[in-house]
């Protein structure tokens, strides 16, 4: 089908006929990226694009199949003159871009999943009518946002990295992502203000590198599918995401035991110790396959083969001592960033990712230094490159740790002037990875932490979705300063494992950050506790530890065995276009439908849920009962009712074997 000359990508869902253009790419170029055009290609569907000044080829590739349409965007420097990049879009159409039936129909009722820009930043659906905002403060933004694509601020406006799926609210979903993710770091943002189709655009930053005459350069190639369930589009992105990146996914998540969310920097060889002895004793109720040191061991953050007086004998006998008692060892690094004072700093400030001639800050963190910031380094310097390569060489292959946690990775990312100026920021990430890879090897299980997703596909093995878990639901200052949306709680991180979900077994094995049952040294109430097991053990990603499991109590271990029981089986999250904080998940452990409901809310609620439309599975049984209470729920023409839920509570409902009523 064509509009005007210009080709479109029409489907058939259902009984509708969706039609989405008219295709149209776009590039950004010039000094500081002043030049803005779009393509208006032929019915072919490709082109050539002349600016006045700079002559350029522009060419699309379109192919569709079955289920969607993949889109190859090139752009050929036909001028004398260099030319620098800054945007390839290969979907850049400005009015309405997306028809049901003929009609383009008001973006009023839309919801767009907002996928975050690394880890730790907020991810979930957005309806047209909620501003999406960063933190205020700009020390807060740069370990959680896009430096580049800050947020808009305005309600319709919205920008989502690597994919993203929009819900139109009647039976139509529009996926849109991009399938490959090596070369360039990439994203989608709508503009559907005023509850009008303004503009879509899927892009791919180029960040100023010069292409010079003569020179071609290839987007990553974009995906669109429409289907008639939004969660569906998104999986179906993921999918062939990891395909063609060949993601590594293990055949089953790893659990473990993590130092962090008990000693945090304090911890010691003695610790681990004890804690290793738990694990043993434990084994024959909740086996683990890990034991993690996480920071705390090494000299200074950048000097990693240097260790801290708080291990006497050294990392290696450490890691003897974890294999040899049945487990694997971790270890945590934050390979790409530095202390001002490390010996890796002072002794290569060459190494340094620099922006005008000064060091680039990666982050302030006052558990390491309250009057510094860390620095970041270049990883497009090939001796920095090497450098990775030894450390990870060392560490897995002489010191004997396996399981690798890589963190605050998005540092090089950063704006800045590189060694390479012809590597964008997505490069500088994936090389940096890879030389990691490259030292470790094929065995090690590389888990990234704080990271944009794209580049890290097809290289590790793991990847934290959401922030970091916290003693505590939320704080003042997550609801207010972070947006309630960004930054250390178990609330966000229960958020963003429910929100990104469906990226488990397709792109790698999600970390949902670490369960915490324990009574002493934390402020979550025993419903928290239970909600916080229920997401991770249903997500069924990673299952990490990370208290002092000797302090743990009977009914505090059963919490953990429950949780456990439940993984094996994620289906889906129903209400991950409804609501900002989904609660609803259903899983399939063991072969048997589960569901989770939730209330996520401050006050204690009481929730119908309609089990035909939730999970089906479920809605013809006469009861259902509570995992963690043994409570019955009757079930009523496929629906039930929870009464008086208390705050950050939920249920997890199967079937009554027992007979119930």
């Amino acid at each position: 089908m064509e509009v005007a000359g210009r080709p479109t990508l029409g489907f058939d869902v259902d009984d509708h006929r969706v039609v989405v253009g008219p295709v149209t790419a776009g590039l950004v170029y010039g000094p500081g990226g002043r030049t803005h055009r779009t393509v208006h290609l032929a019915a072919d569907p490709s082109g050539t694009y002349v600016d006045d000044r700079r002559p350029l080829s522009v060419s699309l590739d379109v192919r569709t199949d079955e289920e969607g349409a993949s889109l190859d965007l090139s752009v050929t420097n036909t001028g004398a003159e260099p030319i620098q990049l800054w945007s390839l879009n290969p979907f850049d159409v400005t009015g309405a871009f997306l028809t049901v039936d003929g009609r383009a129909r008001s973006t009023n009722d839309w919801s767009m999943f907002r996928n975050g820009y690394q880890s730790w930043s907020g991810t979930g659906s957005l309806r047209m009518d909620e501003p999406d905002s960063d933190p205020p403060l700009s020390i807060l933004r740069l370990s959680q946002c896009n430096p580049v694509h800050p947020a808009s601020g305005k309600a319709g406006l919205v920008r989502s990295e690597l994919l993203t799926s929009i819900d139109t609210g009647s039976g139509i979903a529009l996926g849109m992502g991009f399938v490959t993710s090596g070369r360039q770091l990439s994203g989608v943002t709508l503009d559907a203000r005023a509850g009008t189709q303004r503009r879509l655009t899927a892009s791919c930053d180029m960040d100023g590198i010069v292409l010079a005459p003569g020179e071609t350069v290839d987007a990553e190639t974009l995906r669109i599918v429409v289907a008639s369930d939004a969660e569906k589009a998104l999986s179906l992105l993921a999918a062939g995401l990891g395909k063609s990146m060949r993601a590594r996914v293990p055949a089953a998540p790893p659990s473990g035991w993590c130092s962090w969310y008990y000693y945090f920097t304090k911890v010691t060889q003695a610790d681990v110790d004890e804690n290793l002895a738990a694990c043993v004793k434990l084994r024959e109720s909740i086996d683990l396959d890990y034991v993690m040191v996480d920071d705390g061991h090494q000299a200074a953050i950048g000097d990693w083969l240097a260790t801290n007086d708080k291990f006497p004998d050294g990392m290696a006998a450490l890691a003897g001592k974890i294999n040899a008692a049945g487990f694997d060892a971790g270890i945590w690094l934050a390979p790409f960033i530095a202390d001002p004072e490390s010996r890796t700093a002072r002794d290569h400030p060459d190494w340094l990712l620099r922006r005008k001639g000064k060091p680039v800050t990666s982050l302030w963190n006052p558990g390491w230094a309250k009057t510094r910031p860390m620095w970041a380094l270049d990883t497009t310097n090939p001796d920095v490159l090497d450098w990775l390569t030894r450390v990870a060489r060392t560490v897995r292959h002489d010191w004997g740790y396996r399981v690798l946690k890589l963190d605050f990775l998005y540092a090089v990312t950063l704006e800045a002037d590189r060694f390479d100026p012809r590597s964008t920021r997505g490069e500088a990430l994936r090389r940096g990875l890879e030389a990691i890879r490259e030292g470790a090897g094929e065995d090690a299980f590389l888990l990234a932490c704080g990271c944009p997703p794209g580049p890290a596909v097809g290289v590790v093995d793991g990847m934290r979705i959401g922030q970091d878990v916290t003693p505590w639901w939320s704080l003042p200052v997550t609801r207010t300063l972070m947006r309630d949306r960004h930054g250390l709680a178990t609330k966000h991180a229960v958020r963003n494992t429910l929100a990104r979900a469906f990226m488990h077994g397709r792109l790698w094995a999600n970390d949902p950050d670490c369960l915490l049952v324990r009574e002493r040294k934390s402020r979550l109430k025993l419903d928290e506790v239970r909600s916080l097991a229920s997401v991770i053990g249903l997500s069924d990603g990673m299952f990490v530890l990370s208290d002092r499991l000797s302090d743990l109590s009977d009914d505090r271990l059963e919490i953990v065995r429950l949780a456990r029981s439940m993984s094996g089986a994620f289906r889906s999250v129903p209400d991950l276009f409804s609501r900002d904080l989904p609660e609803t998940l259903v899983a399939e452990p063991g072969g048997q439908p589960v569901v989770m409901i939730a209330n996520f809310a401050d006050r204690p609620r009481s929730r119908e849920v309609d089990l035909r439309s939730v999970c089906p599975d479920l809605a013809r049984e006469a009861w259902l009962v509570d995992v963690w209470t043994g409570r019955n729920f009757g079930v009523s023409e496929g629906r039930t009712q929870i009464e008086n839920m208390k705050p950050h509570s939920c249920v997890v409902l199967q079937r009554d074997t027992a007979g119930a009523g």
